[in-house]
């Protein structure tokens, strides 16, 4: 895949983060140290503190997407919208082996 590298155990992800704002790429930063980190911890607390904090950084940063700023449409609260879609298609398919997909 463009922008990923696999090396010596080490994935390089490279996005072009022009058009994010400096509080998106934090986010990014942070969601990407919080998915390494659900990825490889053993500890029961610290998985489901993490899982929730992941979920929670992941809603941040579609709330702040560039999407909700485009007229004519930006006072309609997609953000909002988009994370209750999600949110309804995960507990739909919490169950279902497709949400379990490894498959890029």
């Amino acid at each position: 895949m463009k922008g990923f590298e696999l090396k010596n155990k080490t994935l390089k992800i490279e996005m072009n983060v022009e058009e994010f704002s400096p509080q998106q790429i934090r986010l990014i930063k942070t969601i990407t140290s919080l998915l390494s980190h659900v990825g490889v911890t053993d500890d029961e607390d610290d998985y489901f503190e993490t899982c929730s904090e992941l979920m929670k950084q992941i809603a941040a940063f579609v709330k702040q997407a560039n999407f909700n700023d485009f007229p004519p449409y930006d006072h309609i609260p997609y953000a909002e919208q988009a994370l209750e879609y999600s949110i309804d298609n995960i507990v739909n398919n919490i169950h279902d082996e497709k949400l379990n997909s490894f498959d890029n």
